[in-house]
């Protein structure tokens, strides 16, 4: 984090407050808004420690600046931190990368919540949180991951999917990206085409595309294909922690815990992930979550 950055405004609250503070309630915050919506304000400059910006003003150009005391390195970090830490935050991220291993839809976040979260910091400050969840969540499941791709692609493409979904552009995740799918759903697409086709006098049509993808299936039709997809080592080699990370408590078991604290596993998942509009319950199959399961709490 350079100190630049650093000595941008970590919260526009924080300073709204301290303004009407040392002015007893002054109006001028108000009419400095109405003056940049209309156009009043030019190029905003920053440096150490200041941020100002030309005003117009009764025919009149103005140079008005705020001084804000610089945020130390440990102040920035465990801003950063307490905002990652939110399990809100944790719970979207965890199934958003989940979703992309096994080939599922990503979440879709409320958009209220979504709001929310964006008004709890700076975009600078938003983006550092966001990446610590997404390192966190990839580095658990790293050496899992390994085998199939670089992990460190996964990580970039999961930030820049949190972020499209927080600027409220266009969700880049539809469950369809095969190439992030690992451990035992390596191949999850194939098995659903396989599943779905009902093919007795030749081999699936999808059958050069597959090997082009390093998975060769020789049978001579649908059902047979099947049957050996299910016999090859990525369908049982991989054991869970691929998916569900290496840490004794999963970061998403935690993040439940903290929303919830219904004694079964299923109606706490439910109740604890509404806000992410998943659509389909495939996560309580993928983590195995059942009714007869206890929760986390």
């Amino acid at each position: 984090m350079t100190s630049t950055a650093q000595s941008l405004v970590p919260l526009a609250g924080a300073w709204k407050q301290t303004f009407h503070l040392a002015t007893h309630g002054s109006t001028s915050y108000t009419k400095g808004l109405n003056l940049a919506r209309n156009g009043a304000v030019a190029q905003i400059q920053t440096q150490h420690g200041t941020i100002s910006a030309p005003v117009a003003a009764k025919k009149a150009t103005h140079r008005a600046t705020i001084h804000l005391p610089e945020l130390t390195t440990d102040q920035w970090e465990k801003l950063t931190a307490r905002l990652a830490d939110d399990p809100r935050l944790t719970l979207w991220i965890e199934l958003l990368t989940i979703s992309h291993l096994v080939g599922q839809p990503a979440p879709r976040p409320d958009r209220d919540w979504l709001t929310g979260l964006t008004g709890r910091g700076d975009r600078r400050t938003l983006e550092c949180a966001l990446a610590h969840r997404v390192d966190s969540a990839v580095d658990t499941r790293y050496i899992g991951l390994e085998p199939h791709y670089q992990p460190e692609r996964l990580a970039e493409h999961l930030t820049d999917s949190a972020l499209a979904t927080l600027d409220g552009r266009p969700a880049p995740c539809d469950g369809a990206e095969y190439q992030w799918q690992a451990g035992r759903y390596r191949w999850a697409d194939v098995f659903h085409a396989l599943k779905t086709t009902d093919s007795a006098t030749g081999p699936h049509p999808g059958t050069e595309a597959w090997a082009a993808r390093g998975l060769v299936l020789s049978a001579a039709t649908t059902a047979d294909q099947l049957t050996e997809l299910r016999a090859h080592p990525d369908s049982w080699l991989f054991d869970d922690t691929v998916i569900t990370g290496r840490d004794r408590c999963p970061s998403y078991l935690r993040a439940l815990a903290r929303l919830d604290r219904s004694p079964n596993a299923k109606k706490q998942f439910l109740n604890a992930t509404r806000f992410l509009r998943l659509g389909t319950t495939w996560p309580l199959l993928v983590l195995r979550i059942t009714d007869s399961s206890e929760s986390s709490v």
